[in-house]
């Protein structure tokens, strides 16, 4: 809500909506229970906070803000969980918040605060690495159940879970991409967040000049990009397995941003014709494909 109105200067109503559709995301709810899938409720939008501190205060090459934070991600949080809000910081960094600034300064800044990050992470984790090395908690590796079968909805929208039933297009895809479709998290966001997702990433055109409007869309866009080329299946051994970990979750990227869209969205629709229009058009759309 603070990052929604101090720096994206939307209005309460906009901001309030942008939350509710963040904390009561179906996904959110159902897995309440488990904390360390849900870290990234407040890492993300505090590290952009942190960022765009950076960017008022003017540059400086480093802020103690930054690394603390994602050093309580590290150890509050599953590997993903961590990897996505380093993702998240180092994006917005270099590529929003930063932009006025050279750069090789702004890598060099991301290289200070991630090397800080890495440090204090060391320092915290060790001790339970090697609990957990010698402990009855080790994880068993000869019954693992294998993961449920990728939805092939992955592979054209992860908006809102509607192609799911579609039977025939669902086969089709199944059989255009079998055994390459390894993610089975289809966010579902809720229906009216699903149409003002979807009017703001055609909306892009007028909002062309706002990077953080981009910024949250390209979000959006690297789910998809995550579900359809899932990387693990190009790099082989341990190393595809990381990347896999690390990825796996990246549905978190589509929750947090879909919540800002629909708070900008929420913000235009109150103000300008042509974003009303555009949401009318998406919903006749939307609903005739459903109805066929």
């Amino acid at each position: 809500y603070f990052y929604l109105t101090r720096y994206l200067r939307l209005s309460k109503m906009a901001a309030l909506c942008g939350v509710a559709t963040l904390l009561f995301c179906p996904f959110v709810i159902e897995n309440i229970d488990f904390d360390t899938l849900l870290t990234y409720v407040w890492t993300f939008p505090l590290v952009l906070i942190a960022c765009e501190r950076m960017r008022v205060r003017g540059f400086h090459w480093f802020s103690w803000e930054i690394p603390l934070i994602l050093t309580a991600t590290a150890v509050t949080s599953h590997i993903h969980g961590t990897i996505d809000t380093v993702v998240v910081y180092a994006a917005y960094w270099l590529w929003v918040a930063g932009r006025q600034t050279a750069w090789f300064k702004r890598l060099a800044s991301s290289a200070i605060h991630l090397f800080f990050f890495a440090g204090f992470s060391a320092f915290l984790l060790f001790p339970i690495y090697e609990f957990f090395k010698t402990s009855q908690w080790v994880a068993s590796t000869g019954n693992a159940s294998a993961p449920p079968l990728a939805v092939p909805l992955a592979a054209l929208t992860s908006f809102y879970p509607i192609f799911v039933k579609l039977p025939y297009w669902s086969q089709l895809l199944s059989g255009l991409f079998d055994g390459r479709l390894t993610f089975f998290y289809a966010v579902n966001t809720g229906f009216l967040p699903f149409l003002f997702s979807l009017t703001a990433f055609l909306y892009l055109g007028k909002k062309r000049g706002d990077r953080r409007f981009i910024y949250f869309v390209a979000m959006m866009v690297a789910y998809h990009l995550l579900n359809f080329l899932p990387l693990s299946g190009w790099v082989p051994g341990g190393a595809g397995k990381i990347i896999e970990a690390a990825v796996a979750r990246s549905w978190q990227f589509y929750a947090f941003a879909a919540a800002v869209l629909v708070a900008c969205m929420t913000e235009e629709l109150f103000n300008e014709k042509a974003a009303r229009n555009l949401f009318k058009k998406v919903s006749i759309w939307v609903l005739t494909l459903i109805v066929a």
